[in-house]
């Protein structure tokens, strides 16, 4: 009996040595850019990280992150990321659609993960949702600018029955303007009894103030806050802006509401970071972005800043509380 045991002793205290051996192994270090036009912050990694970190990858551990803020200024976007194509990362993550261009003009072959842009085949980056064709995959707010702003006009409907005047305040430096068409845009509004509508861009994180000016001048019942001017880092001065004059005010990002803005709508934003993380993981498996189906946002939330409703007055009819998914204080 004992001679039958010792070789399976033996074997067994190989494959222990083996496994621990393996473990006790330095993982391989990846290395990926991150461009970004906003603003660097520890807040804005950290919540990066955990998305990567759900997908089996920590800062410091088997990953480096060549990190490129462009702080608002949206000239300097082509240059950092031929700072991230001459460091040779293996993929370029890019959370805005001006970092995604930036990326793709000067990259056709290191993978390119986008986040949360909109009209990727117009522009050129993919051949269709299902199969990209190139360097460039990740995800996509939405393919439709128009279903998207008949639930924004339908919000503030619901949520100011007798609102008629709306001013929206956009980044006038984002080249995805000239995808949307302004006309559809205000009969939409005109159609849910908005008879004016104000556009007022900002190009430059000094132009902010003055923009501001333009929208007080405008006296309008609700203010439309474009996602992307929090690439000018604007989101709190135009949320402090809005509280002072206890204006209802709306954004399709929930960083405005964060950042003391009233109401958002748009997609969640943890499940497009998680998603992200795992594009990143597949993708340094071995995965081509050509052959990686770009996603389509699905899961949508409707956030409301209570405190600022409570300091402006805001008092929906009781069918649009219905429609809040979250509450932040």
């Amino acid at each position: 009996m004992e001679t039958r045991r010792r070789p399976l002793l033996l074997a067994a205290g190989a494959l222990l040595a083996e496994r621990l051996g393996h473990a006790q192994q330095p993982q391989r270090m990846r290395r990926i850019g991150f461009l970004s036009p906003q603003s660097d912050t520890a807040r804005r990694r950290q919540w990066w990280r955990e998305g990567l970190l759900r997908a089996g990858y920590a800062e410091g551990r088997n990953l480096l992150i060549e990190w490129r803020f462009a702080e608002g200024q949206i000239g300097c976007m082509p240059g950092l990321a031929d700072e991230l194509v001459r460091l040779n990362v293996e993929l370029i993550v890019t959370d805005a659609n001006t970092s995604t261009d930036a990326a793709r003009q000067v990259t056709q072959t290191i993978p390119i993960v986008m986040v949360w842009n909109v009209f990727p085949v117009e522009r050129g980056l993919i051949k269709s949702l299902a199969r990209p064709g190139g360097n460039v995959t990740g995800t996509v707010r939405t393919a439709d600018p128009n279903e998207y702003f008949v639930k924004t006009w339908q919000i503030l409907r619901d949520a100011v029955p007798k609102a008629s005047r709306a001013t929206i305040l956009n980044n006038g430096a984002d080249p995805i303007l000239r995808f949307y068409d302004d006309a559809i845009g205000d009969q939409q509004a005109k159609e849910m009894g908005f008879i004016s509508v104000q556009r007022i861009s900002i190009t430059r994180p000094n132009e902010i103030t003055s923009s501001l000016d333009l929208v007080l001048s405008s006296r309008p019942d609700v203010l439309i806050v474009g996602a992307h001017v929090t690439e000018f880092g604007a989101f709190p001065e135009i949320a402090a802006f809005a509280l002072e004059r206890k204006l209802v005010s709306h954004s399709d990002s929930d960083r405005y509401v964060v950042a003391g803005g009233l109401l958002s709508y748009g997609p969640h934003i943890d499940s497009l970071r998680d998603l992200t993380g795992n594009y990143v993981d597949k993708i340094l498996r071995g995965a081509k972005p050509a052959d990686l189906p770009v996603q389509q946002t699905l899961k949508w939330n409707m956030v409301l800043n209570a405190k600022t409703a409570h300091a402006i007055g805001f008092k929906p009819p009781p069918a649009f509380k219905l429609q809040v998914t979250h509450e932040i204080e």
